[in-house]
């Protein structure tokens, strides 16, 4: 598995999917900051000034809390994932595209965010 040097932000309330989160990110060699609180996430985002953040689409400030973030974060239109436990309606799938957001449904197997982190990985190099 290849070392990567970025970090991620990761905001979300469920446990589990941190802890998923976390651990792959932590094989990959990357930085991880997490909050379950929204202001305290957003200090994060200020002060850490992550490569990428992680939010839960379903979260009550979830897609709220993507647009903030990204204000306060230095570096122009920073990707963005977005996880939920079901499939999204079309207004939902509105709200990722307007984001120009990325989806990852849970359960979040160790595959499947590896690869998502590589994608995202992807469109950060094509941001410079």
């Amino acid at each position: 598995m290849e070392t990567m040097t970025a970090s991620l932000l990761i905001y979300d309330q469920d446990s589990v999917a941190t802890t998923q989160i976390e651990a792959v990110c932590r094989q990959l060699g990357m930085t991880t900051y997490v909050a379950e609180r929204f202001n305290d996430a957003l200090a994060l985002a200020k002060d850490t000034q992550p490569h990428f953040i992680c939010s839960d689409l379903l979260m009550d400030e979830g897609v709220g809390f993507i647009w903030q973030a990204r204000s306060v974060i230095e570096r122009p239109w920073v990707p963005a994932v977005l996880s939920a436990y079901r499939a999204l309606s079309s207004k939902e799938h509105q709200t990722l595209y307007e984001l120009r957001a990325e989806l990852m449904l849970k359960p979040l197997l160790p595959q499947r965010i590896t690869s998502m982190i590589y994608q995202l990985e992807g469109t950060l190099a094509h941001a410079h």
